[in-house]
């Protein structure tokens, strides 16, 4: 019922307002595109060193881990045959 009443306050029908809020534009473009200045590409010689260096953490990690883990077990279970 508001919305038909702020229509006839416009003094437009009571289904313009609805059409018109469709029709506008929802996004609205600031700049065109240009090109870039210059060619981007992955630096591979970075990453790899980053992927070596994080492998070599996580597989030390792991062995302490499950060394640890193995301990842990051996302690708890009670020793068979003595």
């Amino acid at each position: 019922m508001t919305r038909l009443r702020s229509c006839e306050r416009d003094g437009r029908p009571p289904g313009e307002a609805g059409r018109e809020a469709r029709d506008t534009p929802t996004v609205q473009v600031l700049d065109k595109a240009a090109p870039a200045e210059r060619k981007s590409k992955p630096k591979t010689t970075l990453n790899m060193a980053i992927a070596g260096a994080l492998s070599l953490f996580v597989g030390i990690f792991l062995a302490f881990f499950l060394e640890d883990v193995e301990r842990i077990k051996q302690q708890t279970t009670p020793a068979h045959g003595s």
